[in-house]
C-alpha cells in the first residue's frame, strides 16, 4: 500500500488561501495531538523527540461518521463528502516505512481490510 502525500497543491492552495489566509500546507484535520495520557500509554518521552522529525505512525481506525453523501448513491462531486475516523489502536515508531520490517508486518496484518492491499502470498 503507498503512502498519498497530502501536502496541498499549489492550485487547491490558492484557492484555500483567498478563503483562508494563513492556511496550513496539509488539509485540515489531518494532524493528531498525543496529550501526556496518550505519551504515558504509548511509553514515548515528548523530550526524546524534536520539531519537524518523522516518525511511522501505525494506526487502526473506526468509521464514526459519513457527512454530506447520499450513503447508497455516492457519485463524484458531492457537495463536501467527509469520513470521520476514530483511531482505536496506535503505535508510533522511530522507523520509516522504508528502513524497516515494523511497517511491512503492519501492512501484511491489515492486508484485505477495506483500504489494504489484496495480494496472494
Amino acid at each position: 500500500m503507498a503512502l498519498v502525500n497530502m501536502k496541498v497543491v499549489a492550485k487547491e492552495q490558492k484557492t484555500e488561501l483567498e478563503q483562508s489566509p494563513g492556511v496550513d500546507v496539509y488539509p485540515y484535520g489531518l494532524q493528531i495531538t498525543l496529550d501526556r495520557r496518550v505519551l504515558e500509554k504509548l511509553n514515548m518521552d515528548p523530550t526524546a523527540f524534536k520539531v519537524n522529525q518523522r516518525l511511522g505512525l501505525f494506526a487502526e481506525v473506526e468509521i464514526v461518521e459519513i457527512r454530506g453523501v447520499d450513503i447508497q448513491n455516492i457519485q463524484p462531486g458531492d457537495t463536501d463528502p467527509s469520513i470521520r475516523l476514530q483511531i482505536t489502536d496506535l503505535d508510533v515508531s522511530t522507523q520509516r516505512r522504508s528502513e524497516g520490517s515494523q511497517f511491512e508486518e503492519f501492512y501484511k496484518q491489515h492486508r484485505g481490510r477495506p483500504g489494504g492491499e489484496e495480494t496472494a502470498e
